[in-house]
């Protein structure tokens, strides 16, 4: 066999490798991709990213923190030509090194307050007067404002086998993966790649499956318990 037919061959292999993986990969999710770094680049990739969606006719929306008091060529542009499609908020004012004004008000807030607690006193210590914190954080936020009178939307994720709260500190809508142990949705759930005590969307094709039939066993052990009334070493309390 010649040399260019051993690479045809092993080109053939390959593309019915990877046909194989693209044919199961069925389920659209959405992705988000982080830039980050010391380097210079981020700014260019996610406008990349905002031009690509702008060629494909799907609004999409920039919102500038850091830059945000400068004169950028990608603002211009985008609203010059693409308004329609993108729109484009400026935030800040500029970058930190130019806006060090101790007397400006900084509001924190965290989950249950400690973290809070901890950056405040290091903020004051280098000069910052005005600093304002979410007393007992967000979880006391929830338990003491009524719904119809709050300002917080959605859920909050909590470290704890409730996964997430409501309002008056009612368990939310969300569950944990026992397999990679992310948050998971009641959407994520409808998947077929979601196993009770096995696992999600998130890792069913990362987990080998000795992995899963472990993680099986896990779960009919946890069934049991519940069956007899009791507590599986795997709950945590709460």
């Amino acid at each position: 066999m010649s040399e260019n037919e051993k690479h045809s061959e092993k080109m053939k292999r390959l593309k019915t490798s990877k046909q194989k993986i693209f044919s199961k990969k069925t389920e659209k999710k959405g992705l988000i991709i982080v830039n980050t770094g010391t380097g210079k680049g981020k700014s260019t990739a996610g406008f990349g990213m905002v031009f690509r969606a702008i060629a494909h006719g799907m609004p999409c929306a920039v919102v500038q923190f850091i830059k945000g008091a400068m004169a950028t060529g990608e603002r211009t542009l985008i609203q010059k030509h693409f308004h329609e499609l993108c729109e484009f908020h400026t935030l800040g004012d500029g970058f930190t090194w130019d806006t060090q004004d101790k007397e400006k008000d900084i509001a924190i807030f965290c989950t249950g307050g400690i973290r809070c607690e901890k950056a405040s006193v290091y903020l004051e210590k280098k000069g910052f007067n005005n600093v304002f914190q979410l007393k007992g954080g967000i979880i006391n936020y929830l338990k003491k404002i009524k719904k119809n009178k709050s300002l917080w939307k959605g859920e909050c994720y909590v470290f704890d086998n409730r996964i997430s709260l409501k309002h008056g500190l009612a368990v939310g809508t969300y569950s944990m993966c026992s397999g990679c142990r992310k948050p998971i949705s009641i959407k994520d759930k409808k998947s077929l790649k979601y196993e009770e005590g096995v696992s999600c969307p998130n890792c069913h094709d990362t987990l080998t499956n000795s992995q899963k039939e472990r993680f099986r066993m896990r779960q009919k052990q946890i069934n049991v318990a519940k069956k007899l009334g009791r507590k599986h070493i795997f709950q945590k309390e709460f």
